[in-house]
């Protein structure tokens, strides 16, 4: 089953919903987000593992 628009939660940076999402651990905060292609380039965290990717 592919996801759908509603089933692909928000990226944290832009509230993009469409497209490439991917939930990730980060560190330096240690935590937690959603992050989209986009505002990935301009994470100033370091993502430490790629929990899901919602496409």
């Amino acid at each position: 089953m592919s996801a759908t628009e509603h089933d692909v939660p928000p990226c944290d940076g832009c509230g993009l919903t469409v497209g490439r999402v991917r939930e990730v651990e980060v560190e330096n905060p240690d935590g937690r987000i959603t992050v989209c292609d986009s505002c990935e380039d301009g994470l100033r965290s370091t993502i430490t593992e790629a929990v899901h990717i919602y496409e």
